[in-house]
């Protein structure tokens, strides 16, 4: 019985601990760092070491209630505006790559721009309606091996963007599913307390 709830007073230590840290990232302004699946993440079981390794955060006082649901709500708000930066560089690089290649065909076979713009967005997202085709115009060979290039290395690019994206999107919302466990625990580990 006694063993237990040592074991129950180090799991409320180490919650309250995680809590304090996380409020402390929280209005510094400063993101955790994630571990993500398939990693193994370490615990300190030592309070001691625990608090040494929080720092100044560790010492500050438990914040009321409403002041930690505004914290989580404004913590939610923060991660939906981290996994817009990841979507605005895949979707700049896309976009920077089919003008190069739009600029390209120009080049090689003086095809308007929005003929090149379409063909590059036809050929990269596979849809490849055969509407367009390079080369036909000028007997080239500089054109069927540019479009050879261009098309492989963009659907590496093309996979490479929906996978960091994929993989974005799917860490954000596994965090917030965990955030919000942990804020649900805490709530119960509240009321079990104050009762």
């Amino acid at each position: 019985m006694e063993e237990k709830e040592k074991r129950m007073k180090r799991k409320r230590q180490q919650m309250e601990m995680q809590q304090q840290q996380q409020q402390h990232l929280a209005l510094s302004g400063q993101e955790p760092y994630y571990v993500r699946s398939g990693s193994l993440q370490t615990s300190v079981n030592s309070p001691e070491k625990q608090l040494t390794m929080l720092g100044p955060a560790a010492t500050t006082p438990d914040l009321d209630s409403t002041a930690g649901s505004s914290d989580s709500e404004s913590r939610a708000s923060m991660h939906g505006l981290s996994i817009l930066a990841p979507i605005l560089l895949c979707v700049a690089m896309m976009s920077i790559y089919i003008v190069v290649g739009a600029l390209t065909l120009f080049r090689l076979e003086s095809l308007p721009l929005s003929d090149g713009v379409y063909f590059c967005f036809m050929a990269l997202s596979t849809i490849g309606f055969g509407a367009l085709a390079p080369g036909t115009r000028r007997e080239s060979t500089a054109t069927t091996w540019f479009c050879s290039g261009y098309i492989m290395a963009g659907m590496a690019l093309t996979a490479m963007c929906f996978n960091v994206l994929h993989d974005e999107i799917l860490h954000r919302l596994r965090h917030m599913v965990e955030m919000q466990k942990e804020i649900k625990n805490h709530t119960e580990h509240r009321r079990f307390l104050a009762s």
